[in-house]
């Protein structure tokens, strides 16, 4: 029977990098790095809450895949 294997982690990994894409754009440049606060748009704000959804969807969608793999091989057993 083949072998069922979670990518859990490597999903944990991206969503980290992704969380952390300020300060590693930051570093790089050099320049710091401020949430615009004054300003009539909501897209600072947007972008913001949408990498963090995009964040939070990896980690969920790896913790589903992982559930599904454990099943799945208890099922196989």
């Amino acid at each position: 029977m083949g072998q069922f294997q979670s990518n859990f982690q490597t999903a944990k990994q991206i969503a980290t990098q992704m969380g952390n894409a300020g300060d590693t754009i930051q570093n790089a440049t050099n320049h710091s790095i401020k949430k615009a606060t004054r300003t009539t748009l909501s897209v600072n704000s947007k972008a913001q809450e949408a990498n963090q959804q995009a964040v939070n969807n990896i980690h969920s969608v790896a913790q589903e895949f992982e559930r599904m793999d454990h099943e799945l091989h208890n099922t196989f057993r």
